[in-house]
């Protein structure tokens, strides 16, 4: 198999790294799922900026050339903005393949961490507190958001018993208050105010519902520092945004995009050009794939409308290009197994391979 990464000027599979360059291995097909480079710093390297950024003015592109700072503009982890909160709506075309909105999120979460440690010279990790808030009962929700930060506070914060007892004693104070537990939020706030850590609430399942993402704010934004909420693709969405914007100063809205054929071809060359050896300055970026091996992937069928673009999530894609170098890997082998000599054109990834390993994804293989 070495042999021929290196046919192809490739040091191990771009989308498959069993190991990084100093030979620390990494988790077996950990592209498939979201990063998390909180957990392994190494994974920021693995980033690609495929989100709109045009409703975002506090967060700013994902900044590959300087890993230190993570993102090109960011706001003061302890002050967010003029408020002492921030809500960051992540939205995305929701299906089955990983669309980048987790990962955006769990970066978002590594920065914030990273500037605790730079802040305080020592490791610190934010408090998260992630819920999925399907109920239709708005009081209901809020009341679930309170539950389950007690929830955590106390498997995060097992020698904090005694603050613990006294925010559980607010909570059965104010939990029934009618349509408004802001009061239990401020209460909670005073007995937080020596808490070094940032609480961040994650809300990844919320029924898209502008009303409630507007009470979740308004009421909980007293304790927590970040809220981040993981939105579908709402064709909505925009509508939304304008009206919370009216009353929520410190909001944004990223979008997890799916790639056209011009921006995939970047992203095939940037995971390229991270693994490659030899010879660098090959007349192809591509190569091993072929530029008809790209446009076999945007070949649209009948269930497309005249006009439209086709578009793919980078999840969808990082399965297509494992599963096809995959393939392509087990027929070369076998060449050489028997002990043929591999010409160039063998070498090429085409069009062919891209339709058989799409077709083995889409039953199930």
């Amino acid at each position: 198999m070495t042999d021929i990464f290196d046919k192809w000027n490739l040091r191990t599979h771009p989308f498959c790294p069993q190991d990084d360059r100093e030979g620390k291995p990494f988790e077996r097909r950990f592209l498939l799922k979201p990063l998390k480079p909180q957990e392994d710093e190494r994974l920021f390297e693995f980033y690609f900026d495929h989100y709109n950024w045009n409703k975002s003015t506090i967060i700013k592109h994902i900044s590959k050339d300087n890993k230190d700072k993570i993102f090109d503009k960011f706001p003061d982890v302890n002050q967010p903005g003029n408020d002492s909160s921030m809500m960051i709506l992540i939205t995305g075309s929701d299906s089955e393949d990983n669309t980048g909105r987790e990962s955006l999120k769990n970066l978002i979460v590594h920065k914030i961490q990273k500037e605790l440690e730079l802040e305080n010279e020592y490791e610190i990790e934010p408090l998260i507190v992630e819920v999925d808030l399907l109920n239709r009962d708005k009081e209901e929700n809020i009341r679930s958001i309170a539950q389950l930060f007690l929830v955590t506070y106390e498997d995060e914060e097992p020698e904090e018993e005694r603050n613990l007892k006294k925010l559980e004693k607010a909570y059965d104070k104010y939990k029934n208050e009618a349509m408004n537990l802001s009061t239990l939020f401020q209460s909670w706030r005073r007995y937080l105010s020596g808490y070094q850590k940032p609480i961040i609430l994650v809300v990844k399942k919320s029924g898209d519902s502008q009303d409630l993402w507007k009470i979740i704010y308004s009421q909980s934004s007293y304790i927590f520092k970040f809220i981040v909420i993981i939105v579908k693709n709402n064709e909505y969405i925009d509508v939304c945004f304008d009206l919370l914007k009216k009353e929520i100063n410190n909001l944004v809205l990223i979008e997890a995009q799916k790639l056209e054929l011009e921006k995939t071809k970047t992203y095939l060359m940037e995971r390229l050009a991270q693994e490659r050896v030899g010879n660098n300055h090959l007349q192809n970026q591509l190569f091993p794939f072929s530029e008809e091996a790209l446009k076999a992937l945007y070949k649209q069928g009948d269930t497309y409308k005249q006009g439209e673009v086709k578009s793919l999530s980078i999840g969808r894609l990082n399965k297509i290009f494992i599963k096809v170098i995959d393939k392509k890997l087990e027929k070369l082998l076998e060449k050489l197994k028997q002990g043929q000599d591999l010409t160039q054109d063998q070498l090429i990834i085409g069009e062919d391979d891209i339709f058989e390993a799409s077709e083995k994804i889409n039953k199930g293989g």
